[in-house]
């Protein structure tokens, strides 16, 4: 004991020693008038990365046209990678997520912005592909904008739009607007008939994105080197192996729960039968798996089976749904087994009053 208070007595010493000596170094610095790390010695500080090497920098979105040609080049660049069959489909990433930046996604639900970005964005490119850009020098600049004083900038002949953002983090940014965002899709549809722009195009960009499992863009899946044609066919705007995949993964998921939930019903009648009184545990760990398996599978046809657009939003307000009620029914078989447990332990009459009001107050709690 004495040995620990003594090592911790030595610490605090040292502690304050080491305050003193940078205090006294600060005091000396302001004393002579020099900084503390002098100008000689910058090769101290670490040296800026090049800025196309840098995932933080942003795009350049300073004006209509500024933004525009972040759209394109870096879903140029998504195309290269994922035609490339020696670059993995995760490559895609860092680009494809510059491209969302253009984006204006403040109406967009958070739990939907990701996949709802990367899908407006090469919705976007396959509408430019096939009606193509103005003359580049006739889409405004930065030094047009602060000109003409704009505020808004539309492609001519469409009603795609880029607005000025004029408040929050984003504030003085060109993005395509809240409106552009939600009709994209509508967009789409109306030219998909066309044929692509010979010039700059990406054919079948947003096809190899819907077909790609998981993140990123893999045009091996799109161009039928990974699947039988029939399996790549669409319905409901999703390949028929993606709903082979999801049909899959929800019948096992049920079939596990059920299962679970039926043996452990069964051992707690036994347990009942052998100790006279109901346990309800093994039916909370059901639950539990339950609700894990809901939680999986919901990721897995968001994320690895990569359902998209509409169909995506509704399955996941469907598992939302599904989540809570088991969650609620973990509650209300927990808060269940709470007032038998304090009960028994405080060795209460099972019909007296005051059990009576246990199990009143907490299944009125479990609401």
């Amino acid at each position: 004991m004495l040995g620990v208070i003594l090592a911790r007595f030595i610490c605090l010493l040292l502690r304050c020693a080491l305050r003193g000596l940078l205090g006294g170094l600060l005091v000396l610095s302001a004393l002579l008038g020099q900084p503390l790390l002098a100008e000689g010695t910058d090769h101290w500080l670490p040296t800026a990365i090049a800025p196309d090497a840098n995932p933080l920098r942003p795009p350049d979105t300073s004006s209509p046209r500024a933004t525009i040609e972040s759209l394109v080049l870096n879903l140029d660049r998504v195309y290269l990678i994922g035609k490339d069959p020696e670059q993995p489909g995760r490559e895609t990433i860092r680009p494809l997520r510059r491209a969302v930046r253009t984006l204006d996604l403040s109406e967009v639900p958070r739990a939907f912005a990701d996949s709802v970005g990367v899908e407006v964005a090469l919705l976007l490119k396959e509408v430019i592909d096939r009606v193509g850009l103005p003359p580049y020098s006739s889409i405004p600049d930065a030094e047009q904008v602060e000109r003409q004083a704009l505020t808004q900038w539309r492609i001519p002949n469409t009603e795609i739009l880029l607005q000025q953002v004029q408040e929050g983090p984003r504030a003085e940014s060109w993005l395509f607007s809240t409106d552009t965002v939600d009709r994209a899709e509508d967009f789409f549809a109306s030219v998909e008939d066309l044929p692509y722009l010979p010039q700059g195009s990406t054919p079948g960009i947003y096809r190899a994105y819907t077909l790609t499992p998981g993140t990123g863009i893999d045009f091996t899946w799109a161009d039928n080197q990974a699947l039988p044609p029939w399996l790549a066919r669409e319905w409901l705007g999703q390949a028929v192996w993606q709903w082979l995949a999801a049909a899959v993964a929800v019948i096992s998921a049920i079939v596990i729960a059920l299962l679970a939930y039926q043996l452990a019903r069964r051992a707690e009648r036994r347990a009942k039968a052998q100790l006279g009184r109901e346990t309800r545990w093994r039916t909370m760990a059901a639950l539990v798996l339950a609700l894990l398996l809901a939680v999986g599978v919901h990721a897995l046809i968001g994320w690895q089976i990569n359902f998209t657009g509409a169909m995506l939003q509704t399955i996941a307000r469907i598992f939302v749904v599904i989540e809570y009620s088991l969650l609620a029914w973990l509650v209300a078989v927990v808060f269940s087994r709470i007032p038998e447990a304090i009960i028994r332990s405080r060795r209460l009459r099972s019909r007296g009053i005051d059990s009576q009001l246990l199990r009143l107050g907490f299944s009125t709690s479990s609401l």
